[in-house]
């Protein structure tokens, strides 16, 4: 009995292996056709021609399915003006660049496993509403925007230097810690409160147009850039002398706390000089 019971557990690895191998949507194999013609054969099966493929873009509104996709060594993939519902896991321990853009009937990203992630975007999905966990330690570029998230899981991203997540539904932001940051950008989303950063090489600062009652302390000795107009704030934090261009059109800020950037939207003076 064990002996056969054994046999039936390595049958079933093996449908599983083969079906993991067949490219199901029709439209999807001749995408993959036109880019890497040996990957994949007359039936639409995936060959071993496949696990050298390391770039993948997938722009094509007919496809529906990515069911099969087995690419083990990818570097690049694109996948944008589709048809596709639900991305399945993707397993891609080479990968450096995903962008999923313009996939206006996706709703559910099921997994990702990117250990070399560099560069994650992810732009007018409209129908998303959540994110799986991103385990991205040497990610640099995070771009989440024009979906309906409204909370984002835990980001724990070392080496980020861009973040972007605007037009989103968020109302709030998890613990953020991102050392090496420069470009920080959360505008047009429903945040009521952000925490205090610690962003020490940040230049880009941009929280404009949620439900803001407050600014963080700007512990930001580099910056060079903010823009906070759109929000019912009726004071800043103390500016950095760093500071060139600030936007506050928008607010109830009557004067700003102690000096006036080269660069602003309207004129304020200064509080009680």
């Amino acid at each position: 009995m064990p002996n056969k019971m054994l046999c039936f557990l390595l049958l079933l690895c093996c449908i599983q292996f083969i079906k993991a191998q067949q490219i199901i949507d029709t439209s999807f194999a001749a995408v993959i056709r036109s880019q890497c013609p040996a990957c994949i054969d007359e039936n639409n099966q995936l060959t071993a021609a496949a696990d050298t493929l390391q770039r993948l873009l997938v722009k094509e509104w007919k496809v529906k399915s990515l069911e099969g996709i087995n690419f083990p060594n990818l570097a690049f993939f694109e996948c944008s003006f589709t048809n596709v519902e639900e991305l399945p896991p993707l397993n891609f321990p080479n990968l450096k660049h995903f962008e999923c853009r313009h996939n206006y009937d996706l709703f559910r990203f099921d997994s990702f496993y990117f250990p070399q992630l560099e560069k994650f975007v992810c732009d007018a999905v409209f129908k998303l509403t959540q994110l799986p966990a991103l385990n991205f330690p040497n990610l640099k570029h995070f771009e989440c925007k024009f979906t309906d998230i409204d909370t984002f899981p835990a980001l724990d991203f070392p080496n980020l230097e861009y973040f972007d997540c605007i037009q989103n539904e968020l109302t709030d932001l998890p613990e953020l810690n991102f050392y090496r940051l420069r470009y920080f950008d959360c505008a047009d989303n429903e945040l009521t409160n952000l925490s205090d950063f610690n962003f020490p090489n940040l230049e880009d600062f941009d929280c404009a147009d949620n439900k803001l009652t407050r600014l963080p302390e700007l512990n930001f000795p580099k910056l060079n850039f903010l823009s906070c107009g759109g929000n019912p704030i009726d004071s800043l934090p103390v500016l950095p002398d760093s500071l060139v261009y600030l936007r506050v059109r928008n607010t109830q800020i009557k004067c700003l706390p102690n000096r006036i950037p080269p660069k602003t939207d309207i004129q304020l003076p200064i509080c009680n000089p």
